[in-house]
């Protein structure tokens, strides 16, 4: 990722990434920019949580491996945990170079996520466009979905959903208009309005 990229995500949620000393210059993000959006909308749910919960956590890693998404930490408890792997199973559906909807698959031995137009492309460097919309959107859905699913949300956001189509609720988490679709979905479950 884009030094530039990776310090404005630091600054902007300091409060993730000073616990232990960390100073800007000593983390740095092992993926690509098409992520950005997702990593950035994951540190604002974190930190959210952190503070109504008055939580402790220390981001220490950000990378790819295995074609998806890793954001460890220190500190934090089980909403934490998961909410973090469910950012694990969007990646799934992010083309980490230029954030459009994408799918994991293999190349040369190695997995990698990528949409169609960049399927057969190596790293680049691309600057994808940061969209504020769907990192707000992505936030607030994820915070729900952890509050209304509990223990429950991983593998709820892994099974198919008739009430959304029979589409998995991660890879729709992949888009604003999908974050929409499922905020609605589950404010209507919580409100007793089945589908």
């Amino acid at each position: 990722m884009y030094r530039l990229l990776e310090l404005g995500l630091v600054s902007r949620h300091a409060s993730l990434f000073r616990k232990q000393g960390h100073q800007e210059e000593a983390i740095t993000f092992e993926c690509m920019n098409g992520w950005f959006d997702l990593i950035a909308s994951n540190l604002q749910v974190v930190e959210r949580y952190a503070e109504l919960q008055r939580l402790e956590i220390e981001v220490v890693d950000v990378k790819e491996k295995f074609g998806l998404l890793r954001i460890y930490q220190h500190g934090g408890d089980e909403v934490i945990d998961r909410a973090l792997d469910i950012a694990e199973l969007v990646s799934g559906c992010v083309c980490e170079i230029c954030g459009g909807l994408g799918s994991v698959s293999e190349r040369q031995g190695w997995l990698h996520t990528r949409c169609h137009l960049h399927q057969d492309q190596d790293a680049a460097e691309h600057l994808a466009g940061s969209k504020q919309g769907y990192i707000d959107s992505y936030a607030k859905t994820v915070a729900l979905l952890l509050w209304f699913f509990k223990e429950h949300s991983i593998g709820w956001v892994n099974q198919e959903c008739l009430g959304l189509g029979g589409r998995r609720p991660f890879e729709l988490l992949a888009s604003s208009e999908g974050c929409e679709e499922i905020y609605v979905f589950i404010r209507r479950l919580d409100g007793g309005v089945g589908v």
